[in-house]
């Protein structure tokens, strides 16, 4: 330290006595650093705990350091001192290499305008690495959680964890921490996906296995409820393969497409095709209208009740040994027999 160095020290000591602990000339500590250093830094809305308290040598020794800035130790190990939480992370299997390197490439170590001292606002933040603005910017569909005021932390950790890609929690339940409960958003009211995959319900295989992001893209997509691909938004939709994009990446579009089967679906009475028989033509239903894609109380998907306009309206699902019934507000009871 330049008084140090310069044998100076009743620049901050009183040579005889002090009401102050060290001898030091002023309480607290900053108000004498401030002697010498300009503390404009120190100024923001939200502040270190140390520049806090005024006790800059909580991080700085006063003396001398082997350390830059005459840190007290290297970084991040200094922040870990205090920061316990961070210091566990520290042993994850997963760590974000700012993280790793230095707090101070996302955090100011003095004051700063945003909570928890990050250099910008989230998600901006994140985005001086990660090169996602370019989809966030032109996509239709933005995801609401990656613009708000916890950004990509919401899903992230950004500092480590024992997922992958960061993920705060495994994929699926990190989902259904917000998607357990309906959602209001301007356009529509998001379903409680919660309740579609509660315990006892049968659950679409690709959840099962894959998690959500098999249908859905995580931060932006060009279709609605950032679908992966396309799928109709509508009751009725022209019973064209190229409509359901997304469900014949894993379904054979013959289930839709052929009017006789043995084989493309179990939908069937005799070899006649009851998904052709539904969805063909101009006005084809869409397949919302039987299913719910998440989860449901019946084999295949098939829905205890589904909105019709605005009538909730019953589906009247049985199993039989070999086929089914149902009745809707559609029609009267109607078997299919394989």
């Amino acid at each position: 330290h330049a008084p140090v160095e310069m044998g100076e020290c009743l620049m901050c000591h009183s040579a005889h006595g002090s009401p102050n602990q060290g001898l030091l000339l002023q309480a607290p500590e900053s108000a004498m650093c401030g002697d010498c250093h300009d503390m404009s830094m120190t100024e923001m809305r939200v502040k270190h705990g140390p520049i806090g308290g005024g006790t800059c040598t909580g991080c700085h020794d006063p003396h001398q350091s082997d350390q830059s800035m005459l840190l007290k130790s290297e970084k991040p190990g200094l922040c870990m001192q205090c920061h316990t939480k961070a210091s566990l992370e520290g042993g994850m299997a997963n760590q974000h290499y700012p993280f790793e390197d230095d707090c101070a490439n996302c955090h100011t170590t003095h004051s700063s305008e945003q909570d928890h001292l990050l250099n910008d606002k989230m998600p901006d933040l994140c985005f001086m690495c990660h090169d996602m603005q370019q989809f966030t910017d032109t996509t239709k569909v933005i995801h609401k959680v990656v613009n708000d005021e916890k950004g990509c932390s919401n899903c992230h950790s950004p500092h480590a964890s024992n997922q992958g890609m960061l993920l705060a929690k495994e994929g699926k339940a990190l989902c259904m921490d917000c998607h357990s409960e309906a959602i209001e958003t301007e356009e529509r009211t998001l379903a409680n996906i919660g309740e579609s995959l509660k315990e006892g319900n049968f659950i679409h295989g690709v959840i099962e296995m894959d998690g959500c992001t098999t249908c859905h893209a995580p931060h932006s997509s060009e279709y609605p409820v950032l679908l992966n691909g396309t799928f109709p938004s509508s009751t009725y939709t022209e019973a064209l393969a190229e409509n359901f994009d997304l469900c014949f990446t894993c379904h054979d579009a013959e289930l839709m497409t052929s009017e006789t089967t043995d084989y493309a679906t179990n939908f069937r009475n005799g070899d006649q095709n009851m998904h052709f028989l539904h969805i063909n033509g101009k006005k084809g239903r869409n397949c919302n209208l039987c299913h719910d894609m998440h989860g449901s109380p019946n084999e295949h998907l098939i829905a205890d009740r589904v909105m019709f306009g605005n009538w909730n309206m019953p589906v009247g699902f049985k199993v039989l040994e070999n086929g089914g019934s149902c009745l809707t507000g559609c029609h009267a009871e109607k078997q299919y027999i394989r």
